[in-house]
């Protein structure tokens, strides 16, 4: 769980993953047309606060009705980066976790697409801010693993 910025409604949110997040500011890429489409955005926010499924909160994503796309396409890597550096930063246990992956390179085998390449650079990019900010702890220095795969990791939050 994690706290981010809303800018629209100009307090935080709790997100219990990313994922949740990173749909949830996804419906800001849309223009409604009526009040009926705002309703439904509304309807599309709740139901992606209210689940922690990844496959759902993906096809909430894609329901957004109006989505301009290319706006989105320009700053999602962007704002996936802001988030997966945010959760890190208040949840010390999964920090430590990424932290202890030293140099290795991360992978993303599950997505084919844009982000099975874009998500483990991300998650690298901030990995070495981090370092940066925070240097590894002395206990993970034992279980730096240059194999280490956060998907395969059933403890990793992300």
């Amino acid at each position: 769980p994690f706290k981010s910025l809303d800018p629209s409604l100009e307090e935080e949110i709790d997100f219990k993953s990313v994922e949740q997040a990173f749909q949830y500011f996804k419906t800001q890429s849309t223009d409604p047309k009526s009040e009926k489409d705002v309703h439904e955005l509304g309807d599309i926010q709740n139901k992606i606060l209210a689940t922690t499924n990844g496959g759902i909160l993906r096809t909430l994503g894609k329901s957004i009705k109006n989505f301009d796309s290319k706006n989105w396409d320009n700053h999602s890597s962007k704002l996936m980066k802001t988030l997966l550096k945010q959760s890190f930063e208040q949840n010390p246990e999964a920090l430590n976790k990424l932290l202890a992956t030293g140099n290795a390179e991360l992978t993303h085998t599950q997505d084919k697409g844009k982000w099975g390449k874009e998500f483990p650079k991300l998650l690298m990019e901030v990995r070495s801010e981090l370092t940066q900010e925070q240097p590894i702890v002395e206990e993970n220095k034992n279980k730096l693993n240059p194999n280490y795969d956060p998907n395969e990791d059933p403890s990793c939050p992300f």
